[in-house]
């Protein structure tokens, strides 16, 4: 994808976490840093950096920033960042995402910026390389609040949005094994098992849909998972929350025969 102005935004961003990420992971997209003089001796190699990049940094109390950013959980930083818009995704993409064994999570119909930092953290931790989110979701997901309250994960990931979600996950069938997770219908999860399918990796599909995945898209999918939860429940599992039971059972690995702990014990009194 050719590159522009176009392509990018200006992006506040607050809280220690995150800017110390921006600096690990896209330092380069750190334009101007303020903060508190309690913070200088924290961020003394992001201003150093920043002052041989020739780029401006600036003493401000704390006040000063709460005006900043409108609120005052800033934590004392605050960084101007410029961030890519996130990409499309072509067929190419797919093609090489299943040759490297890449983790996939689609997260639909979510434009809550505070639920899409906490899916990105959820995401980043479990292993997620490529976030990929509905076109809806893109002003939300480019915010300051996304961005900052993810604490560094949307830094880690690999972004991506998509004007047809149903259209994108009949490409990416072909090469990726597409779980869906819904509260009516679908297989029971068995925790205890994890699941593997040769040959295609897994990819894991949230959404803020009702029932998790829209009736329209059910067939898109080669499995649909049950989200079990009280039928008289005042409160529902979020996406977030979804992706936190499903992610690490997702990810985990059957293993193989003699990979057991009885039998490395049984192999190592043989020696």
């Amino acid at each position: 994808m050719q590159e522009n102005q176009s392509n990018y935004r200006d992006v506040f961003l607050y809280g220690k976490a995150a800017v110390q990420a921006a600096f690990r992971f896209r330092r380069a997209a750190i334009e101007k840093l303020f903060l508190t003089s309690e913070n200088n001796k924290t961020f003394s190699e992001l201003c150093s950096w920043l002052a041989s990049e020739r780029r401006p940094y600036e003493a401000q109390d704390f006040n000063a920033l709460s005006r900043m950013v409108g609120h005052s959980k800033h934590e004392g930083v605050v960084a101007i960042t410029r961030r890519p818009v996130p990409a499309s995704i072509r067929p190419i993409m797919r093609d090489e995402w299943h040759a490297a064994g890449e983790k996939i999570l689609f997260v639909d119909e979510i434009e809550d910026a505070a639920e899409l930092a906490r899916l990105a953290h959820v995401a980043a931790v479990c292993g997620i390389s490529r976030f990929i989110v509905s076109e809806n979701a893109v002003p939300a997901l480019m915010s300051a609040d996304a961005w900052s309250l993810s604490a560094g994960a949307l830094d880690a990931l690999k972004v991506y949005s998509t004007e047809s979600m149903p259209g994108l996950l009949r490409m990416m069938r072909d090469k990726f094994f597409l779980v869906g997770a819904v509260r009516e219908g679908g297989r029971r999860i068995d925790y205890s098992k994890p699941i593997a399918f040769p040959g295609r990796p897994v990819a894991l599909y949230v959404s803020g849909a009702a029932n998790g995945v829209p009736p329209e898209m059910t067939s898109r999918f080669d499995y649909l998972l049950h989200i079990a939860e009280p039928a008289d429940a005042v409160f529902r599992y979020s996406p977030a929350e979804i992706a936190t039971h499903l992610l690490p059972w997702l990810n985990a690995k059957i293993k193989k025969p003699g990979e057991g702990f009885l039998a490395r014990k049984k192999a190592r009194q043989g020696k």
